[in-house]
């Protein structure tokens, strides 16, 4: 077996499978990426990194990286440059991370696949591929559900003062009182979405407050109207994320009001993506 490099990147943070010939298998972990909302420096700056934790690899290595923002627009060349020039990568395989938790989640059965971590999305699962992909609209316009969107809410009932009063007093320390302080900083943010996910940890810290509920409620329900819709008779449901991993049991209540079923739940797909990837090179 070849040495296989395979990575499951998203906006805020990357996973990372060193897969070595004896099928042992490293994980490591270094900031994310997006294509689609990041620059080529912070690509260099992922790839740095990496090449800091696992050092060059073996001749003929293979890359599989599934990340947020991989698709048809994707530019090969811009990605595989910085890879190529700190490691020894024969191939290169790039797949969105919808496409990686599905590989990580159902093998070889057919689900629903979702994503709710820094951003949403959603997909329907054949077993082999993916046969149906909800539309996404990023962080300003959609990622119902996720992070951002939590973290957004948050700071809307925050600053428009909709907030319960001991929430909103453990709240401001975390986030500047002074409005147009903390629009300028956001704002200016070289991850915007990011800086939104991690005021969702605050929900994630109060998920017992009854506002909480309501709020993360709502908000994944949205996601589940938007985005669950077109289903292909499947009841099966997967979940992939931090914010999937804390509010499970809030989803599964949501999921089996529309006749659906929670199957799983994975904070990170990484360990099980690799042993999905030592299966298909034993087979």
């Amino acid at each position: 077996m070849r040495q296989i490099l395979i990575g499951d990147v998203g906006s805020t943070s990357a996973d990372w499978a060193l897969i070595h010939p004896d099928g042992k298998i490293e994980i490591f972990e270094t900031q994310g990426f997006n294509p689609t909302a990041h620059s080529t420096l912070q690509l260099q700056a992922m790839t740095t990194e990496l090449a800091n934790e696992i050092g060059t690899l073996l001749p003929q290595a293979e890359l599989y990286y599934y990340g947020a923002g991989v698709g048809s627009l994707l530019d090969v060349d811009a990605m595989n440059q910085p890879f190529r020039q700190l490691f020894s990568i024969s191939e290169t395989h790039y797949a969105s991370d919808l496409l990686g938790a599905a590989h990580a989640l159902c093998g070889d059965s057919a689900g629903i696949v979702c994503i709710l971590g820094t951003g949403s999305n959603a997909c329907i699962y054949d077993g082999q591929k993916i046969s149906y992909q909800s539309p996404t609209l990023g962080y300003l316009l959609g990622d119902e559900g996720s992070g951002s969107d939590i973290g957004r809410r948050l700071i809307q009932a925050f600053f428009y003062e909709n907030m319960p009063e001991d929430l909103s007093k453990d709240f401001a320390r975390n986030i500047p009182r002074e409005r147009f302080r903390f629009l300028r900083d956001l704002y200016e943010a070289d991850r915007p979405n990011q800086r939104l996910a991690e005021v969702a940890k605050f929900a994630i810290e109060h998920k017992e407050h009854p506002f909480i509920q309501d709020l993360v409620g709502k908000s994944i329900q949205v996601f589940i109207n938007q985005h669950l819709k077109k289903r292909a008779n499947l009841r099966s449901v997967y979940f992939v994320g931090s914010i999937a991993h804390f509010f499970s049991e809030e989803i599964s209540h949501l999921l089996n009001k529309e006749g659906l079923i929670l199957a799983a739940v994975l904070r990170k797909p990484i360990t099980q993506l690799a042993e999905y990837h030592i299966r298909k090179q034993g087979k």
